[in-house]
């Protein structure tokens, strides 16, 4: 297992571009936010060779002329990649390209790489954990279901095409439920199933412990992330998120039994729930 090679995943909006724009402020570190082509990954015949040829090829690009692969915004890896205010249909949309870009920073023959892809990654780290270093970002299950129902995404809908055509049991399972809602609940206890399982709590992250850290909560995957100080400032209660007209999908959530509570509380719903304007009448 290489220091060097790093796997990062995560519940989708639950803060891995920010950890992607984050870790690209370390010292000898690059981080590359959903650079594969998922399609080819799932259908690859050993999938770490896959990645670990990948990983060798943006390290080759990286060495030669300071490139790498990866979904950018305006030739920067950004903490966000959706558009500022709601369109037309009243979602955010993506704004993002996958393209090389250049990484103006200086590099030893070694740099870590890490790469984000918060669903098939999800899918695979019954496959990854063993050969590569693997970590995960959660956020308060409430805030992630609100910022899926602001955002044009496929969760939104309730469904993870790239995890699906890994894990043919979920796949199935959400072919099966009807409701859309229904669905979110389903890939959403399957998320954090998927990390409670899989890693060591030390590899999970929660977004609020990055927020609060101003970054420093990254060093359990790169030491030098420990000198970070950047003001951070949470999204958890984002006033995009259209808090009222959700209150039902809440109390679902309350209501069903899921991963997501070995990881936050009741309480720590509710107090989101509170500080959005959204809580109990």
């Amino acid at each position: 297992m290489s220091d060097w090679d790093v796997i990062l995943t995560g519940l989708p909006r639950s803060g891995t571009n920010l950890t992607c724009t984050l870790l690209n402020q370390v010292d000898n570190t690059v981080a590359l936010a959903e650079p594969m082509n998922v399609g080819e990954l799932a259908r690859a015949e050993c999938r770490v060779e896959y990645v670990r040829r990948f990983l060798g090829q943006q390290r080759a690009t990286l060495q030669c002329d300071g490139t790498a692969l990866t979904r950018h915004r305006g030739g920067v890896v950004r903490d966000n990649f959706f558009s500022d205010n709601a369109e037309e249909d009243g979602l955010r949309h993506s704004k993002s390209v996958r393209e090389y870009i250049r990484f103006d920073k200086q590099l030893d023959s070694e740099p870590v790489i890490a790469v984000k892809h918060p669903s098939v990654f999800s899918a695979l780290l019954p496959e990854f954990y063993g050969f590569f270093r693997c970590f995960a970002l959660v956020r308060n299950p409430v805030s992630v279901l609100a910022s899926w129902n602001a955002n044009s995404m496929k969760v939104r809908d309730g469904r993870a095409p790239a995890a699906e055509n890994v894990d043919t049991s979920l796949r199935r399972k959400l072919d099966a439920t009807a409701d859309r809602i229904d669905r979110q609940l389903v890939l959403l206890d399957w998320f954090f199933g998927q990390f409670f399982k899989w890693l060591p709590d030390q590899n999970i992250v929660r977004y609020e412990n990055l927020i609060e850290s101003r970054g420093g909560a990254l060093s359990v995957i790169v030491p030098a992330a420990q000198k970070l100080d950047v003001p951070l400032e949470s999204r958890n209660t984002n006033s995009l998120y259209g808090w009222k007209k959700l209150r039902p999908v809440f109390d679902r959530l309350m209501q069903t039994d899921g991963a997501f509570w070995h990881f936050y509380s009741v309480t720590d719903v509710r107090r989101v729930l509170d500080a959005a304007g959204a809580g109990s009448e």
